[in-house]
């Protein structure tokens, strides 16, 4: 059999979910899926063995920064090279549109693997699940609603937090989650956090206070969720542990990820993101 590496279409999507489930041991994928592709159309590989699509990988490009991410082989073809072969199809990709830092967040089967390509470890990932509140959440007349006339002002403000332009991901957020989306201001008028959530995740999450950062998570939790909602968080925010912990959200017994850079390690100011907008998407 040949394997073939082609791009990711729509029409892939209930094969790929597939994969993921099987190597994940989690339910669908079809969503994450769907907004990937409309993230990054040209961003995402399958391998494909005759007419059956047996492993993934792909990235975020936001121009100087790229974010992998939903790396997985069917655990039937685990073992034999497919990995690798996807990992650096994807990573030549990269170097060639320039990314001069390369990002992800490693599962502890993945770190060998990406090491091998040049990936650096870091600080730990983070993924705490809400259990419950019992707290009263009133919402801080200083968070409003975010809506696209906010995005330009939000872009500058997020970029030299996350080290490059997100504007293609809000863009997608505001229109996929329309009244789930909050901004904050300190009393100056100026822009001190912002908010996504998502129907089972909270984040993008940023905040240059810890008071901000709270204010935002208690206008996310008047919200519904699907599923109990979760926050992915790096371990270089000091304060999100016990901010999340007050609102009744409890962490893993160990770090289930491990970020980690390929080439340049963009300035930026991760102890003010305090929860990722997913695994595949920084």
């Amino acid at each position: 059999m040949v394997l073939t590496i082609r791009r990711l279409r729509f029409a892939d999507i209930d094969q790929v979910d597939q994969v993921l489930i099987a190597t994940f041991q989690e339910s669908s994928f079809k969503d994450e899926l769907a907004f990937c592709l409309k993230l990054q159309p040209d961003g995402w590989l399958v391998a494909q063995k005759d007419h059956s699509i047996i492993g993934m990988v792909g990235a975020v490009n936001y121009g100087s920064v790229a974010q992998v991410g939903l790396m997985a082989v069917h655990p039937a073809y685990q073992g034999q090279g497919i990995g690798r072969t996807l990992l650096g199809s994807l990573l030549k990709k990269l170097d060639q549109q320039g990314c001069s830092s390369i990002r992800l967040e490693a599962s502890a089967a993945g770190v060998s693997l990406y090491s091998k390509f040049g990936f650096e470890k870091y600080e730990a990932t983070w993924v705490f699940t809400h259990f419950r509140c019992d707290l009263t959440l009133p919402i801080s007349h200083q968070v409003v609603p975010l809506r696209l006339h906010h995005l330009p002002a939000l872009s500058a403000f997020d970029t030299p937090i996350f080290g490059d332009n997100r504007q293609i991901l809000f863009n997608l957020l505001l229109r996929e989650f329309s009244d789930r989306a909050f901004i904050t201001y300190d009393q100056k008028g100026e822009i001190v956090g912002y908010l996504f959530a998502q129907s089972n995740l909270i984040g993008p999450w940023v905040a240059t206070t810890s008071k901000a950062a709270e204010r935002l998570l208690a206008a996310a939790l008047s919200l519904p969720f699907s599923t109990s909602p979760i926050v992915i968080t790096p371990g270089d925010n000091p304060s999100v542990r016990q901010l999340l912990g007050f609102y009744g959200f409890r962490p893993p017994q160990f770090a289930s990820h491990r970020h980690m850079i390929r080439g340049e390690v963009a300035l930026n100011q991760r102890q003010n993101i305090y929860g990722l907008a997913h695994f595949s998407l920084g």
